[in-house]
């Protein structure tokens, strides 16, 4: 086991640790829609998927109502509990909100996805 799947390990220990702060979450992958010429239409490529979090607020400071504006939302997700890779304008569905995805980022070690979520 190498250094970077210690911190994988650690990244999903940690957020499961935080217990009744993990959410569960529906993701769904924006996918390019294809021509099915069976339907004879234009067809969704998107796929869902089951996703643990913790969603937090942005802080004050963080709020440039630019960027990131008052409302907005981060989603940490352990990236060995995913099998994708997290990309912007796909969306996430938690607390009853449909969530659009605005940027992506994960740290050096390629344990935890941060996600800034913002409402279409």
């Amino acid at each position: 086991m190498g250094l970077k799947d210690v911190f994988k390990t650690a990244a999903e220990t940690a957020l499961n640790a935080f217990g009744d702060v993990v959410v569960s979450a529906a993701y769904e992958a924006v996918k390019e829609p294809a021509y099915d010429i069976v339907q004879g239409a234009t067809v969704s490529q998107n796929q869902n998927y089951a996703i643990e979090a913790v969603f937090e607020d942005f802080t004050e400071k963080d709020i440039d109502n630019s960027f990131v504006i008052s409302g907005d939302k981060k989603a940490l997700i352990a990236a060995n509990t995913v099998g994708f890779t997290p990309a912007v304008n796909d969306f996430i569905v938690y607390d009853k909100v449909h969530w659009v995805v605005k940027s992506v980022s994960i740290d050096s070690a390629g344990a935890l996805w941060t996600l800034h979520l913002t409402r279409p």
